[in-house]
């Protein structure tokens, strides 16, 4: 072991050098680097050091003095780099900490006739556009802010709401009105995550009116699932797929049956839900809005359609998603 070190005290700037490479690129790229890259790489640098620290002591016993206060410089340089990237690391861990400690946005209105509350779960940074966009979209689509201030978006909405409803309830058309909107995440694997939204409105009418959307983000990219997800030619078995969907939910036997509960609809040719489908831990959720293909008192038809019954008609890089 002795006659190893003495070796390697004549090459005494390699592992100086190489933490100091090392450990400036991991400085440099840590926004880029995957988490545990950065902390292999870190650890890599700390075992380099305690080399140096043997090589320090080697020198000394060797009364290679100059080498010795060479070894102590670079393993003073390391130290300092080691302990930057750590803070690093500890902000990092306390940024991440921040955010998911934190409640989501929220917008609360309480007024003499008026209740409306907007909720939203906070996206992780990486898909903070993507949701931003598709949230501000199912709230109307006309926030020129920021989309990824979800906290600024929710307040847009929820002020612009309550101005909006104020005149209709200061001329008399209405008593009482109750808003609600809550987005949260749903399901969330190593390769994709779905937020769903539900929304409820209530303007003293003949009945509330509810929506229930979702939709899923891949996490590579942020790209958002639509019907693109569906083979080219595969317009039949996803009709048929729909109608026996539909069956279940309006629990019917047959399409004749089913036929005459839709507002003239044909069941050979059933239009898209305009809700794109949306991935769950038990399948693909695919639903009609209130109103979409049927009367009110059948709600929104649709239902979680099986991985296994869905996923033939999927393209490969949907099936993809699904497959771990």
């Amino acid at each position: 072991m002795g006659e190893k070190l003495t070796t390697l005290t004549r090459w005494w700037f390699l592992p100086a050098l190489l933490t100091l490479v090392i450990s400036s690129a991991d400085s440099f790229f840590f926004a880029l680097l995957p988490k545990w890259l950065f902390i292999t790489l870190l650890i890599v640098c700390f075992l380099l050091l305690l080399l140096q620290i043997a090589l320090f002591f080697s020198a000394l016993i060797q009364r290679q003095w100059w080498r010795a206060l060479g070894i102590l410089v670079g393993s003073f340089i390391s130290i300092m780099l080691l302990c930057l990237n750590l803070l690093f690391l500890m902000v990092s861990a306390g940024m991440d900490n921040a955010h998911s400690s934190r409640g989501p946005a929220s917008f609360i209105c309480e007024e003499d006739s008026i209740s409306c509350t907007i909720r939203a779960e906070i996206p992780d940074s990486a898909l903070s556009q993507a949701v931003g966009e598709w949230m501000d979209e199912q709230l109307g689509g006309y926030y020129t802010g920021n989309v990824t201030d979800m906290q600024g978006l929710v307040d847009f909405y929820g002020s612009a709401l309550c101005d909006s409803l104020r005149p209709s309830l200061a001329e008399g058309y209405a008593e009482q009105v109750e808003y609600e909107a809550e987005m949260v995440k749903s399901y969330e694997t190593p390769q994709f995550v779905t937020y769903s939204l539900s929304t409820y409105l209530d303007l003293g009418g003949a009945h509330p009116v509810s929506t229930d959307r979702g939709a899923t983000f891949r996490k590579s990219d942020g790209r958002r699932l639509s019907w693109d997800i569906i083979r080219n030619g595969m317009s039949s078995e996803l009709n048929n797929l729909l109608v026996q969907t539909l069956c279940d939910y309006c629990g019917v036997d047959d399409e004749t049956e089913l036929e005459g509960m839709l507002m003239d609809k044909d069941v050979s040719d059933l239009p898209l839900p305009k809700t794109p489908p949306y991935f769950v831990e038990n399948g693909v959720v695919v639903v009609y809005q209130q109103y979409e293909i049927a009367a009110y008192a059948l709600g929104m038809p649709g239902d979680t359609i099986s991985y296994d019954r869905f996923s033939p008609l999927m393209t490969g890089w949907a099936q993809e998603l699904i497959s771990e």
